[in-house]
């Protein structure tokens, strides 16, 4: 009898997760996009090829010091290319994938995309994106895969 109750209780408490869980990836997901759309307009002027703090000297100067990429030391995706095009395209895939959270569609793969997205972003924008909202929003992201 007591298993009839305990049943129940079970089922209730996971429909309960479940909104919670869907409310806080709606919620990460307008934070992602609030973060990406602000850095999409920003990105060009700050580390693009005529920007502040290029991204692509950046890169070569860590090439240089060391003899090789570290992409474990320096996490991005500009490795492959640090043009304005590129940084362009992972803040508007960013933006996509967002919003696609955000309806609700494939919630572990945009996750893991955004993450990575962002801490590409993150570690190329230097000295611009080392604020602890950034640290905290990447900690959250990581976080929310799991």
């Amino acid at each position: 009898m007591f298993s009839i109750f305990r049943n129940a209780f079970r089922q209730r408490e996971e429909r309960s997760y479940w909104l919670i869980r869907a409310l806080f990836l709606r919620l990460l997901a307008c934070i992602y996009l609030s973060a990406f759309m602000s850095l999409w307009v920003q990105i060009q002027g700050l580390v693009g090829s005529e920007g502040i703090l290029p991204v692509s000297e950046y890169l070569k100067a860590i090439l240089q010091s060391s003899g090789e990429k570290l992409w474990y030391r320096v996490p991005t995706l500009c490795w492959l290319d640090a043009g304005d095009l590129f940084l362009n395209i992972q803040c508007g895939l960013g933006v996509l994938c967002s919003i696609v959270l955000l309806i609700g569609i494939a919630p572990l793969f945009t996750t893991i995309t955004l993450w990575i997205l962002y801490t590409s972003l993150v570690t190329a924008g230097q000295t611009f994106l080392s604020f602890q909202w950034d640290i905290l929003l990447l900690e959250t992201g990581f976080l929310a895969i799991w």
